[in-house]
């Protein structure tokens, strides 16, 4: 299964007291097994939070998911970190040394005012987490919205693998669906149509509509909605 949580992770940390991590030379350069919880994911449950082995790319559910698989790759493995996958979150545990780990300081940001000819801020989807939002549904990326700096648009990436579906809902505000590999069907206002690689549908406020994918192959579809601050889709 291609991972999408992230394209690779390689995260430096730091212990919050020096010295009582003496496992860090185990943090390599990985890439997730999976877009939510591996295990959970193969046997139809959901979890709470995810955790990402930073020594083979494992992906597990956290300590307070029914199932704690991070935990249990780690007492399988032996492999003693794992980074958060959450939203905003950087920070690391050392399941031997029982220790949390800071992500080593990162240069900051330029605060001086663009120049003519500054290319515009680019988001990089690798940087941004990836949400598994259940059996059967594709996995959801908020890639653009207005804590990233658009003050006009939210964008989400939707990655479909096999027969998943977004579910019948509305929004608010104008949506537009472009579908960036594979196919799909889409479904507004009770009429169904197959969009292909390239496609777009433009969806007014208040409209139903759905998105279900049936093939095989993978199917990307990306939402931009014209707010910044767009919630997830709502259930009819």
């Amino acid at each position: 299964m291609t991972a999408r949580i992230s394209t690779t992770m390689l995260v430096r940390f730091e212990p919050d007291r020096a010295g009582l991590c003496t496992h860090l030379d185990a943090v390599t350069l990985v890439t997730p097994s999976a877009p939510g919880c591996e295990d959970c994911l193969s046997i139809g449950m959901v979890w709470v939070h995810l955790r990402i082995c930073m020594t083979c790319g494992h992906v597990g559910c956290c300590d307070r998911s029914r199932n704690r698989h991070a935990r249990a790759h780690h007492e399988r493995s032996g492999h003693p970190i794992v980074r958060s996958v959450e939203p905003g979150e950087s920070w690391g545990w050392c399941y031997l040394d029982d220790q949390l780990l800071a992500p080593a300081e990162q240069p900051q940001p330029s605060t001086a005012e663009p120049t003519t000819g500054t290319l515009m801020p680019i988001v990089r989807h690798e940087d941004r987490p990836v949400h598994g939002r259940g059996p059967r549904m594709p996995t959801l990326q908020r890639l653009v919205d207005r804590a990233n700096g658009s003050e006009a648009v939210t964008v989400l990436r939707n990655v479909f693998t096999s027969r998943e579906a977004v579910p019948e809902h509305t929004h608010e505000v104008e949506e537009v669906l472009l579908v960036t590999a594979g196919e799909c069907i889409v479904t507004v206002a009770g009429q169904p149509e197959v969009a292909r690689t390239g496609d777009a549908v433009i969806i007014t406020p208040g409209t139903r509509h759905a998105i279900h994918h049936d093939g095989d192959e993978p199917c990307e579809v990306i939402a931009v909605l014209a707010s910044p601050d767009a919630h997830l889709a709502t259930a009819e």
